[in-house]
């Protein structure tokens, strides 16, 4: 539609004319593609001000839209507020979308309590939401914590992914547990995981890293070697090793 191009292309006040000069009242999808806009252009104050003044009831997308536009710009405390604000369901896009934020921002045992408090309403969560939980304890240092959420992530029919353990592999390479990281490697291998050339880059900076730059490089011969990453890719790890 013309208002969603013109709110696409950043130009939010001919999207706000063209909103006003409409003959037919708007829908929630009309309301939700211009907060949406304003997010977007970082407007949040007009994107509130919008949701007050809404002739339609708002659904979940429009609350999701609100507060990824929070988020984003860091405003934390006032997404929890609107969290608590909402009058309709929440769902899980709506938690994982806080609990990321708050766990990207140290605030990791708060983004605990938001996932039991999704739980506690009958909402699932799914790879995106404990991943989020799983970096947010590697970025802090709570490895152990980490790997026994991974663990456990059979149990709770939850397949992990390469952001997963990648978060961990840099977590115990960041703490100087490089012994651990290879060890940590070889467990995604025989689960059936194939490290992709990030796992090894982490590895890689994780030795060097540790004064031990020799290793390092011998490492990444012998990956390039057996075809586990590319030649430039390599070359380019290669001169940052030297630089450690």
């Amino acid at each position: 539609t013309l208002l969603t191009g013109l709110c696409e292309s950043g130009k939010l006040d001919k999207a706000l004319e063209v909103f006003n000069q409409m003959k037919v009242a708007p829908d929630v999808r009309i309301y939700n593609t211009l907060l949406n806009g304003m997010c977007e252009s970082g407007k949040l104050d007009k994107a509130i001000e919008l949701l007050d003044q809404m002739k339609v009831p708002p659904d979940v997308v429009t609350y999701n839209t609100l507060l990824k536009g929070l988020c984003n710009s860091g405003k934390l405390d006032k997404a929890l507020e609107v969290l608590d604000q909402m009058n309709v369901a929440p769902n899980v896009v709506t938690y994982t979308t806080l609990l990321n934020w708050l766990c990207d921002s140290g605030k990791t045992e708060q983004g605990r309590e938001l996932l039991a408090e999704m739980k506690d309403k009958g909402l699932k969560p799914d790879i995106v939401t404990y991943t989020s939980i799983v970096m947010g304890l590697a970025r802090e240092g709570n490895l152990d914590e980490a790997i026994d959420l991974l663990e456990g992530f059979r149990n709770m029919g939850i397949t992990p992914n390469m952001i997963t353990f990648n978060s961990i592999m840099s977590g115990l390479c960041k703490t100087r547990q490089t012994d651990r990281a290879i060890g940590f490697l070889g467990y995604m291998v025989s689960k059936g995981w194939k490290p992709d050339e990030k796992s090894y880059g982490i590895l890689i900076k994780g030795i060097a890293t540790e004064g031990l730059a020799k290793d390092a490089r011998r490492l990444l011969k012998e990956l390039e070697a057996r075809g586990l990453v590319r030649s430039t890719w390599a070359k380019r790890l290669a001169r940052k090793c030297m630089q450690m």
